[in-house]
């Protein structure tokens, strides 16, 4: 599974321009995906409106820095965006919040000892319970 997650995202990383790696300071920083599987089909649509968005208002320098889940939603983060490219992200991060960030089915934030998930009844269910709430 996690050999099929990486070729998913070398092919992302092969069509879009904005998601490459760069350079901050002469280190060469490679972009990381910190978000589970059930969230690719999201950034893959997200991707594809950014790159329509990028092409027609020619924003060249347009560059996501950081894609992760944070207390149990999805933030992306991008240098040399735009208004629309800040709704597209909002966007996502909202469909996100109603989507199981392990599998892609229907979720819901759920607390894991402080700790947030948006997760379908079936993935939280598999945790253990010891970090259930």
């Amino acid at each position: 599974m996690a050999e099929l997650r990486e070729k998913r995202i070398e092919a992302l990383r092969n069509r879009y321009k904005f998601l490459r790696s760069s350079s901050i300071q002469g280190v060469m920083m490679e972009l990381k995906f910190e978000c589970g599987n059930g969230w690719m089909p999201i950034l893959e649509n997200l991707f594809l409106k950014m790159d329509e968005e990028v092409e027609k208002s020619n924003l060249t320098g347009c560059k996501v820095v950081r894609i992760r889940e944070k207390f149990g939603d999805l933030m992306v983060s991008v240098n040399s965006g735009n208004d629309a490219i800040d709704a597209l992200i909002r966007a996502a991060s909202k469909e996100a919040a109603e989507t199981c960030e392990d599998c892609g089915k229907q979720g819901k934030k759920r607390e894991f000892n402080e700790w947030f998930r948006t997760q379908c009844p079936k993935c939280y269910a598999v945790q253990p319970a010891s970090v259930r709430v």
